[in-house]
Formats: C-alpha cells, structure tokens, sequence
C-alpha cells in the first residue's frame, strides 16, 4: 500500500432494541368449570373445562421492514401460489439502522381445553389418575424473545403492518394429549405405617 493512500471499511448498520411507549402489561382472564362423580368408593371420574384468554401479551417486532410484496411462485405440476413476504433487500423506513426490535403488548391468544379424568385411590395413600386432554390454542405470534436478527425470524409476525394476519393456531397448540400419573400421599398423623 503506498503511502497516502486511504482506503474505508464498510461499517454496518446496527440494530436498536427499543420499547413500545404504549407498552401494556399482560392481563389473563380465566374461567373453569368441572364436575366430578364417585363410580365406586375408591374410583372417580371427572370431567373439566378450562378457557384462559391472554390480552396485550409480550412480542418482539421489527417495524423496520419494508412494505410487504405479492410473490407469484410456479407449483410443480400445474398452476401457481401467490403469498406475501418482507423483502429484506429493499429499502426501508429508517434506512440508518439494520433493524429495530420492539417490544410491544400488541398480541393475544385464546385456550380451550377439555379434561376427562379417572381416578383410582388403592390403600396406604397411593392413587393413580388417568386424563385425557382435547384442548386448541390460538395466538398471534406472541414471542419477546426474538431478539437475534437472522436467527430469530421465524418468531417475528409476518407481517408487522397487519399483526392480526397471523391469527391461528400457536405453537404451543397440542390437541391431544393423555397424562398418567400416580402418587402418594403423606401418611395421616398418629397413622401406622
């Protein structure tokens, strides 16, 4: 390199982390009801309900996207599928920054669930249950905790101008879901073991 001579490295946008002024706390409402009936003494089944709805919950987004644009891909075999995406490569709104991650309380989601139990009770404390769950959960993406550009994505809304687009079943949407389970319980005071 002769002397003189200047050369400057590409310095890269950063990425701010910053919080909604309008930031909510999470607020759940919860409603239950059950009924349980002896078959004999010592076995029972039960069956309940629960709904749990979750308001102004938690999630990271990055406004700083472009509008998102309609992409016409060919589909093996015959025909087409149009869906759209972000496109990272075209300009964006704060063109000095690589991306900006807000915390805000813009998402929700609903649980129903269903539980049908059986219970044995045996002698000297033991018990064994059996349950069933049927349960549904519908979110839209609530996540805080994409925070890592790139590696994150895929817990970003799809679309931060239309958060309600991603309305559907979450990803912690079990449907079905049995649960065995057994214990025993203390002994009574002054009991005999």
């Amino acid at each position: 390199i002769a002397e003189g001579t200047s050369f400057a490295l590409p310095v890269p946008k950063p990425t701010i982390f910053v919080m909604d002024p309008n930031y909510q706390n999470p607020k759940l409402t919860q409603a239950s009801a059950g009924v349980e009936h002896a078959l004999t003494p010592d076995i029972s089944v039960a069956l309940g309900y629960l709904y749990v709805r979750g308001s102004y919950l938690t999630r990271s987004t990055d406004p700083n996207q472009s509008a998102p644009t309609t992409v016409t891909t060919p589909l093996l075999g015959a025909g087409s599928a149009s869906f759209r995406r972000n496109n990272r490569s075209t300009p964006h709104p704060f063109t000095n920054f690589a991306r900006i991650i807000e915390f805000q309380s813009s998402s929700s989601s609903e649980y129903n669930g269903a539980t049908l139990e059986l219970v044995k009770r045996f002698s000297h404390g033991w018990t064994s249950r059996l349950a069933y769950t049927y349960s549904k959960v519908m979110d839209n993406k609530p996540d805080a905790t994409a925070v890592v550009p790139g590696t994150d994505d895929s817990k970003y809304a799809q679309d931060p101008g239309n958060l309600n687009a991603d309305w559907a079943p979450g990803d912690n949407d079990v449907r079905h879901r049995p649960g065995p389970s057994g214990r025993r319980g203390a002994p009574a005071r002054g009991s005999v073991r």
